[in-house]
């Protein structure tokens, strides 16, 4: 029996699309009349099962690309912002001496980053569309299906909401720097951000718990709550995409650790290089040097973050490909087993003799020989003639009692 909305089926996820087989096979059932003895088989969904590993590896590898753009995005915005915002400290300054208030300076700062935001989402829907129909087109007539170049919901909701949401936590530090700075700092053109020095008094009773450590805390319960709890539970439910998104997710936090530490180590590393280069004559430059340095620390410290994680992400997609093109050869042996596979539907092959013919082609050397190894399968008890459909293991007297296999 042929599905007739097959093709839109099996493009769905797992999940909606053995959904949908069943629904068909059960009204398939429905018209034969249940009381009839039918055993019904999905060849089909059976041979696409194997590719749905591949479905999934490649799912994570678009979370993880877009995961290090939102990122990547934000810091750049985020930089940008942050830039803008101290080259305009003094005419910020100056609004609010002329009677400006601190929540309209807010509300400036808010409106320039929908600036960067809506534009940005226009265009970037615009473009994705335009270079979305080539590819398509490439895989249609490689795949031979009809091509959809139109967007799904889901898409432009999560474009809309990364587009806007991620200029506006980029805007938070610049927009509290401006809000909270004093007159007096604004107002001096030679003031450094880099060597202010801030001092805040507090009562000890009002301290509460360090930000710091909290998110500390956070960190290792969200850590320890997805190892102990979330992997076994896919385990248990055989959900494979909570699974790989789960260790996908770990292998992100792993990387981003390394990429704090390396910012961690940067000044270190500044001056170590710096102290290494400068000889000679040119030592008296030295204190110059590492005072310049630290004066543009902030943004050498953002080049520095987004530079380490391109470079982070690169080795992890590198890896990753590398990975899913040995899981596809290792998923086809699985499901295959080998090469070339030979089954009878009448009964057992003549093992005897198709296993002379196979050693004899076997023992030919290298170059001339066609088979490399073969190996035998038994048949499934139920394909025996009288089929055994159930066994039972147990011990000579059947105490304390027989396991069904």
């Amino acid at each position: 029996v042929s599905y007739r909305d097959r093709l839109t089926a099996y493009a769905k996820d797992a999940k909606e699309e053995l959904a949908d087989v069943v629904a068909f096979s059960n009204a398939v059932a429905e018209r034969l009349n249940f009381d009839t003895s039918l055993s019904i088989e999905l060849p089909l969904h059976r041979v696409l099962g194997p590719l749905r590993f591949l479905r999934l590896f490649l799912d994570q590898i678009f979370n993880s690309v877009v995961i290090v753009l939102v990122t990547h995005g934000c810091l750049t915005i985020f930089a940008l912002l942050l830039a803008d915002a101290s080259a305009r400290t003094y005419e910020y300054g100056m609004l609010r001496v002329l009677g400006m208030g601190r929540w309209s300076l807010g509300a400036i700062l808010l409106l320039q980053a929908l600036y960067y935001a809506l534009p940005g989402v226009a265009l970037g829907l615009v473009a994705a569309g335009f270079a979305s129909v080539p590819i398509l087109d490439l895989i249609s007539s490689f795949a031979e299906l009809p091509s959809d170049s139109s967007f799904r919901p889901s898409a432009i909701f999560v474009t809309i909401l990364v587009g806007l949401w991620m200029p506006l936590l980029g805007n938070l530090p610049p927009l509290r720097r401006v809000l909270f700075s004093t007159l007096s700092t604004s107002l001096d053109l030679y003031h450094k951000a880099s060597a202010e020095t801030t001092v805040t008094f507090r009562r000890l009773e009002s301290l509460g718990l360090d930000p710091a450590v909290t998110a500390v805390m956070a960190g290792m319960v969200i850590a320890g709550g997805t190892v102990y709890y979330v992997i076994p539970m896919s385990f248990i439910f055989q959900d494979l995409d909570l699974l790989f998104a789960t260790l996908t997710a770990i292998l992100i936090a792993t990387i981003a650790g390394f990429i704090l530490l390396a910012t961690l180590l940067q000044p270190l590393a500044e001056r170590m290089v710096v102290r290494a280069i400068i000889w000679g004559p040119d030592r008296k430059f030295l204190d110059v040097v590492i005072k310049n340095l630290h004066a543009h620390a902030p943004r050498s410290r953002h080049t520095a973050l987004i530079f380490t994680s391109s470079l982070a992400f690169i080795v992890f997609a590198g890896a990753m490909f590398s990975l899913q093109a040995e899981a596809i050869v290792a998923n086809l042996k699985v499901a295959l087993g080998s090469d070339l596979r030979v089954e009878s539907q009448l009964g057992g092959l003549n093992e005897t003799a198709l296993s002379r013919v196979l050693n004899r082609d076997k023992a030919r050397p290298r170059g001339e020989r066609i088979v490399e190894d073969f190996a035998w399968a038994s048949w499934p008890m139920w394909n025996v003639d009288p089929p055994i459909w159930t066994t039972r293991i147990s011990n000579l007297v059947r105490f304390p009692r027989s396991y069904g296999a």
